[in-house]
C-alpha cells in the first residue's frame, strides 16, 4: 500500500514540476509579446499625434480669414488627448521594461524614438519605483528570475 502513495506522489510531483516549467515559458513569451506591443502601440499613439497636429495647423493655416471656434477647439482638444495617449504609452514601456537615464539614452542612440521624445522618457524614468515587498522576492527566489 505505502509504494502505491509514493508512486502518486512521485507521478504528483513530477506532473506539477512539468506544469511549473510550461507554465514558466508562457509568462516569458507573453511578457515578450506584451513587451513588443507597447513598443507598437507607442510609435501608432506617435502617428496619431503627429496627424492630429498636423491637422490643426493645416486648419489655421487654410482657414486663417475664416476659423471656426468649435472646429480649432475640437481639433485642440484631439491634439491634448492623443498626446496624453502617447504620455501612457512610454509609462506601458516603463511597466513592461522599467528604464532609467542610461537606457534611454541608449535607446536613443540606438533610434527607438525619436530626440524630441528624450524629455518624456526621461520624465517616466525619473519615477521612483516602490521597494519591492517581501512577497515578491520570495517569488523571485523561488522562479530564479
Amino acid at each position: 500500500m505505502p509504494d502505491i502513495w509514493t508512486i502518486t506522489g512521485l507521478v504528483i510531483t513530477t506532473l506539477s514540476f512539468v506544469y511549473g516549467i510550461y507554465q514558466g515559458i508562457k509568462n516569458s513569451q507573453l511578457k515578450k509579446l506584451v513587451h513588443s506591443q507597447t513598443w507598437d502601440l507607442h510609435a501608432r499613439a506617435n502617428n496619431a499625434t503627429g496627424a492630429v497636429q498636423n491637422a490643426y495647423k493645416l486648419y489655421k493655416e487654410k482657414h486663417n480669414d475664416n476659423i471656426d471656434p468649435a472646429v480649432l477647439e475640437i481639433l485642440a482638444k484631439s491634439s491634448a488627448f492623443s498626446q496624453d495617449v502617447f504620455l501612457d504609452t512610454i509609462r506601458h514601456i516603463y511597466l513592461s521594461d522599467p528604464f532609467d537615464y542610461e537606457k534611454v539614452n541608449k535607446w536613443e542612440e540606438l533610434g527607438k524614438f525619436e530626440a524630441s521624445h528624450k524629455d518624456s522618457f526621461k520624465v517616466i524614468a525619473s519615477i521612483k519605483p516602490q521597494p519591492e515587498s517581501w512577497f515578491i522576492h520570495f517569488k523571485k527566489f523561488l522562479l530564479f528570475q
